[in-house]
């Protein structure tokens, strides 16, 4: 990736960050490619800080996520950068079905979620949830006290469509 064809070499700050994302389990080479992509070492910090937060289940079948309101005040990000964590969620881990992101909002402290993955799963959980489609993810209307009463919710409604 880096040598005599290469422009510039990286800031250190982004080697540091491809660093942290490979020592948390990210694909070695998805890393360096983030380099490439110049984004923000915050926007990294988030991706790293999503992915440590991560857990399959349902047979595997859903990676479940989860970004707190230290996530976002650590990394100086905001809600409004969900749907960019959950495209590096589906890219770093390729879900045989969905990745459902789990999110407090540092404003209002209720939990939210994004739902991604493959287009077919996508919508059928929009068809048996009440949300908007944002792309080629949806966030449900419903917004919850704690991340575990949300993701309970979810796995309820989600594992019958699965």
């Amino acid at each position: 990736t880096f040598g005599p064809s290469a422009t510039r070499a990286p800031a250190p700050d982004s080697l540091s960050a491809a660093s942290q994302l490979i020592r948390n389990g990210a694909d070695y080479e998805k890393a360096l490619l983030l380099l490439r992509d110049k984004k923000p070492l915050s926007l990294l910090q988030l991706f790293g800080r999503a992915a440590v937060r991560s857990k399959a289940s349902l047979g595997k079948n859903i990676l479940w996520s989860f970004l707190t309101i230290e996530d976002f005040e650590k990394t100086n990000r905001v809600p409004a950068d969900v749907p960019l964590a959950l495209d590096y969620l589906e890219e770093e881990f390729l879900p045989e079905t969905l990745v459902v992101l789990l999110w407090q909002d540092p404003e209002t402290k209720m939990v939210h979620a994004d739902i991604g993955g493959r287009p077919e799963y996508v919508e059928k959980a929009a068809n048996h949830l009440s949300g908007t489609r944002h792309n080629s993810h949806f966030r449900i209307a419903s917004s919850f006290e704690v991340f575990q009463e949300a993701e309970n919710y979810l796995a309820s409604l989600l594992e019958p469509i699965l």
